[in-house]
């Protein structure tokens, strides 16, 4: 009776169900709430102050053509594929993760299915024809000469999506995976699980099929690059426990990995946190298998 009143308590303080409308805000919905997304500066006034070249482009999908930018440099330098959480657009969000990742590369951003200038719904098989053609279009850039250096950048949701990628390519890449998990179901767990410890083995997510289907354990079995999965012990939105998981399960899959925990830093802005992006690629260059 105890053990069912703690699993009751845990169902009703953590969200163990979850559709898209949780965690894929496209416009639409955002709209349908009546929420606007502030403006952010201009990529190409960004581009312009840190003296690199702005290209816009569009990859053709099924669902419509996927809006990329790609920030790139005079001289050749190590490619950067970001992908953002669940709230990232390109012209809200994209010119201060540029600001902070160009120093050590060419920056790629893209829109998520219908996200910004992206088309779409949001839907799994849309998220899955975006990781393909993006993992494509790295694939052509690769053999078309650009430097050997690739590294695929996901923060929370954008772990999944970058992670699908990268399991995808043909090109030699390292991955980081900034406060983001396995899957839905297991964020879940851990949730559940760090609140009320082992009891919370006893919540059953309910996952939407409107979720993205993502697991990275699946994605990258046999990924050869690096994976440096990074945590923040106070995030209340992605429980450490959630990336220490995902970080563990890698490991087993027999990926070159490293935990980078730090004791605190907000989910969303996890990349101010002072000195850390330059820390997580020294991590890169220093993974032992």
């Amino acid at each position: 009776m105890i053990v069912g009143i703690a699993a009751l308590a845990v169902g009703g303080c953590y969200p163990y169900r979850l559709t898209g409308d949780d965690v894929v805000p496209t416009d639409a919905r955002l709209a349908a709430t009546g929420y606007r997304l502030p403006p952010g500066q201009t990529l190409a006034d960004t581009g312009e102050r840190l003296g690199l070249t702005v290209t816009e482009e569009r990859l053709p999908a099924a669902f419509g053509d996927i809006a990329l930018t790609r920030f790139e440099h005079a001289q050749p330098r190590p490619l950067i594929v970001f992908c953002g959480g669940n709230m990232f657009r390109r012209e809200v969000s994209g010119a201060r993760t540029v600001e902070l990742l160009a120093p050590h590369g060419d920056v790629w951003i893209l829109d998520y299915p219908g996200y910004g200038d992206t088309p779409g719904a949001g839907r799994p098989d849309e998220f899955a024809q975006l990781a393909e053609a993006v993992a494509d279009r790295v694939d052509r850039a690769v053999a078309g000469g650009r430097p050997a250096g690739v590294v695929f950048w996901g923060h929370s949701l954008g772990g999944l999506v970058c992670g699908d990628i990268a399991g995808r390519t043909e090109a030699q890449s390292d991955l980081v995976l900034m406060a983001t998990f396995q899957s839905f179901d297991q964020v879940v767990r851990a949730g559940a699980t760090a609140l009320v410890g082992p009891l919370g083995g006893l919540v059953r997510p309910v996952i939407g099929d409107d979720v993205p289907a993502v697991d990275l354990a699946e994605a990258l079995a046999g990924y050869e690059g690096a994976a440096s999965v990074v945590a923040s012990r106070d995030d209340d939105v992605v429980p450490f426990l959630a990336s220490a998981r995902l970080e563990a399960a890698l490991r087993r899959q027999g990926l070159s990995t490293r935990l980078v925990a730090i004791p605190s830093g907000d989910h969303s802005r996890i990349h101010e946190v002072p000195g850390l992006v330059t820390r997580v690629v020294e991590t890169l260059e220093g993974v032992q298998p």
